[in-house]
């Protein structure tokens, strides 16, 4: 199993976003399956913050930062924070991520050709919420 890493994304996004956020979407990357020839896709997953931290070999600090970034949040990764009722109330298990498995223009791009990003690439579902 391999993964896919484009000349455009390291030269357009990797300035834009910086190397923690970098390696974090290939962290949640590799967490996924997409087939291009296909359509194949599995870029849903639920995993654990310092999981991410751990593949992405940075601090959960760094993640929480990451998913919370405008750009990442635009155009590579969402999340929700998956909750449970126990005992003693509810508690945090972890987080619902969904991830672009493609590379989009950047903004620049996007002015630059004339082609703009007019619809949302993730689910209703992950619209809205931050830890």
């Amino acid at each position: 199993r391999g993964m896919f890493l484009t000349n455009y994304f390291f030269n357009n996004w990797l300035p834009l976003i910086g190397h923690s956020a970098f390696t974090v979407i290939l962290a949640a990357r590799s967490l996924c399956f997409w087939n291009p020839m296909t359509g194949e896709l599995r870029n849903v997953v639920e995993t654990e913050m310092g999981e991410l931290a751990e593949r992405a070999a940075v601090s959960v600090r760094t993640v929480k930062d990451v998913l919370n970034n405008e750009l990442v949040q635009r155009y590579f990764l969402r999340y929700r924070v998956r909750r449970v009722m126990t005992s003693n109330g509810v508690r945090t298990a972890g987080i619902s991520l969904q991830v672009r498995m493609d590379d989009p223009l950047t903004p620049l791009d996007q002015v630059t050709s004339g082609l703009m990003e007019e619809e949302e690439w993730y689910f209703p579902e992950f619209s809205g919420e931050k830890e």
